[in-house]
């Protein structure tokens, strides 16, 4: 008797992402015994052979193997596995008609040619598919802080071009342009998945401003002289100094560790933030320490000087001035001349120098430490109008209480050596 042969025919002989086709085997005669065993798939898999009239015609589902590009594939018959109805085996193999598998999505990669863009700067960006695509377009990419000329291809769609335009104004390390690889499609019709990123590229195009003019305060240590027909500067950051003219200046350090004088006339200086040196000079000057802990100057003639905030160094210099500590623990020196001489909040060492000196105290004042108290030199207390006060003798020093607290310690005065009038309101 003849031994049985087969047909073998793939019907769908090309074979993308998600498809299958019907296998159908077509003997020459019914057969026993035929299973998935007696057959090799080539990049793919088979659903079991069942057959539905008496094992003439089989069939089976195959599905490709997914991410193979394979043009030339077989699914072979090992006929030695099968029998007819007397027992006859079948003879060597078969094979089934050739069939084309595409299931490889899409991938990319994409290069910035310049990582470092500056003002006026553009770069060139490359697209490479691992095989031809189609529906490519600027809206499948996403860039970020710059912009794209339209993308196109010399090669058939597997190499794409186009140049990359920063933003301007734009300071960033961390950039990239992302596709949307669900954009494309090969030949067979297999769409990408997923995004792709390019590499890193950083973006610097904020322009610096052209330089200041002499003289203009910036954020840097800068050194200013105010132009001798007088003028007003605020120094801005970093550590300045600033000198007044001859005429009458307002100067105001601002942020930094500023050293700031008047000059000459009847000046403003403000010491700002920050540690500061600040000094009035010639002239009667409105000199304040401001904020941090300052040395604060008035120098020559009569000078309204404060210290202000935190813990200042306070002198009046040569004049009658106005001395103050004002908030914080300060030293407030009157120096020569006549001075009003106010430790202000805090607890304060004072001195009034030379001259007749007036030391004021109130009731939220602190305490106050008087290192030269000299009645004999015309030194006096000061007291706000009807503050309420004590005064008693402790230890060596003359102590002056009011209700509030404030207190003011002449030290090394005797109580008793004190003749009517070194206290004055009250």
């Amino acid at each position: 008797m003849a031994a049985p042969t087969v047909n073998v025919l793939v019907s769908d002989t090309a074979l993308a992402v998600g498809e299958t086709s019907l296998v159908t085997f077509t003997f020459s005669e019914a057969v026993l015994d035929f299973t998935n065993a007696d057959l090799t798939v080539a990049n793919g898999s088979l659903s079991v052979v069942s057959s539905a009239d008496g094992g003439i015609t089989w069939t089976a589902t195959l599905t490709p193997t997914a991410d193979i590009a394979d043009a030339t594939n077989l699914i072979t018959v090992d006929n030695t596995g099968v029998t007819d109805g007397i027992g006859t085996p079948g003879v060597g193999t078969t094979d089934s008609n050739n069939y084309a598998i595409d299931t490889a999505r899409p991938t990319a990669t994409l290069v910035v040619a310049d990582t470092a863009l500056a003002a006026g700067e553009t770069s060139l960006v490359t697209i490479t598919f691992s095989e031809a695509v189609t529906g490519f377009t600027n809206a499948d990419l996403t860039i970020a802080n710059g912009s794209l000329s339209a993308v196109s291809s010399a090669d058939g769609g597997i190499t794409w071009t186009a140049t990359l335009t920063p933003t301007a104004a734009i300071t960033d390390t961390t950039n990239l342009i992302t596709l949307d690889n669900t954009g494309v499609a090969d030949a067979a019709g297999n769409a990408g998945t997923g995004t792709t990123d390019s590499n890193n590229y950083a973006i610097d195009t904020t322009v610096a401003p052209p330089p200041p003019q002499p003289g203009t305060p910036t954020e840097a240590a800068d050194i200013i002289t105010v132009p001798d027909n007088g003028g007003s500067v605020s120094a801005g950051g970093g550590d300045d100094q600033v000198t007044g003219g001859l005429s009458n200046d307002f100067v105001q350090g601002n942020v930094g560790a500023d050293t700031l004088s008047g000059g000459a006339g009847s000046d403003t200086v403000l010491g700002g933030r920050d540690n500061d040196l600040v000094q009035g000079n010639v002239g009667s000057d409105t000199v304040y320490g401001d904020l941090g802990d300052d040395i604060v100057r008035g120098g020559k003639d009569g000078d309204l000087v404060q210290g202000n905030a935190g813990a200042d160094l306070v002198f009046g210099d040569l004049g009658n001035d106005s001395v103050r500590g004002g908030q914080g623990d300060d030293q407030v020196f009157g120096g020569g001349g006549d001075d009003f001489i106010s430790g202000d909040l805090g607890n304060d060492t004072v001195s009034g120098g030379d001259g007749a000196d007036l030391f004021h105290i109130f009731g939220e004042a602190g305490l106050d430490l008087v290192i030269d108290f000299d009645a004999a030199e015309g030194d006096r207390v000061l007291l706000d109008a009807g503050a309420e006060y004590s005064v008693a003798q402790v230890g060596g020093d003359t102590v002056v209480t009011l209700t509030g607290g404030g207190r003011m310690v002449l030290q090394g005065v005797q109580l008793s050596t004190l003749t009517d009038g070194w206290i004055l309101g009250g």
